[in-house]
């Protein structure tokens, strides 16, 4: 991997969150701590990369991450969604959840192919 691509990657921060949402690659769970700074690199922070245990509790914002590798809805204990996966690699699909409606949209084939001019 280019070096570039890893510096690129690792000037992101590990989650985003504004008054509604929550949203970070892994799924968060209640019980996690959520560092004030989106861009540390603590155990705390690297967890939402790495986890894959889906949310039981709901959290006072609505969850939306990748990583576990299936679209998923994740409810709480009364059946109220509180958040959900997008991520449905293991079908090769690229999706996309559009707020506030929860629609999700998906690319599901390549249908071109760019190529830089000379090549």
């Amino acid at each position: 991997v280019d070096k570039e691509h890893i510096k690129f990657l690792q000037s992101l921060p590990t989650y985003y969150t504004n008054d509604e949402l929550f949203i970070s690659h892994a799924p968060i769970t209640s019980f996690m701590e959520v560092p004030k700074d989106p861009y540390s690199r603590d155990s705390k922070a690297i967890s939402f990369i790495w986890r894959r245990t889906a949310p039981k509790k709901p959290l006072s914002k609505f969850v939306i991450n990748g990583h576990n590798g299936y679209l998923e809805e994740y409810t709480d204990r009364d059946g109220k969604v509180i958040g959900v996966c997008i991520d449905d690699s293991h079908n090769r699909r690229l999706c996309g959840l559009h707020w506030p409606s929860m629609d999700v949209y998906s690319v599901e084939e390549k249908i071109a192919v760019f190529k830089p001019e000379g090549e």
